[in-house]
């Protein structure tokens, strides 16, 4: 599995469509081109050897590594956002206050659990 498919498969656990990993890899080339190799290294062997990439660039963010991992995440949030067939993720149409809350309190716990796996997976990636 390729790097824009690992990274769209974390954040929408979805195969991504052929126009936005086309996209992804004209701006991916472009940072490629204004960084050294080892800036862009570090996370190209984490993308092969961990699978939690959402966990790992959330503690990765957090502790200022790995940068150009983040920098790749939100490259792919901001393209997703272009699809319109990615709207029903970035855009909530319904109005229902229980639902809401329920959501937002797994994503909270969901975040805090992935929060800690993330370090967890800093500490053990070597040469990080």
């Amino acid at each position: 599995m390729e790097e824009a498919e690992k990274i769209y498969h974390s954040l929408f656990k979805e195969k991504i469509p052929l126009i936005l990993n086309q996209r992804f890899q004209e701006a991916t080339e472009k940072i490629i081109a204004n960084n050294s190799n080892d800036y862009l290294s570090k996370s190209d062997s984490a993308l092969g050897r961990i699978k939690d990439l959402e966990a790992l660039e959330m503690a990765a963010r957090f502790k200022r590594r790995l940068p150009s991992l983040s920098l790749k995440f939100r490259i792919m949030v901001f393209l997703a956002e272009t699809l319109p067939q990615n709207q029903r993720i970035f855009v909530n149409a319904k109005d229902n206050s229980f639902k809401a809350w329920a959501s937002l309190l797994f994503s909270g716990i969901r975040s805090v659990f992935k929060f800690f796996k993330g370090i967890y997976l800093l500490r053990n990636l070597k040469n990080v």
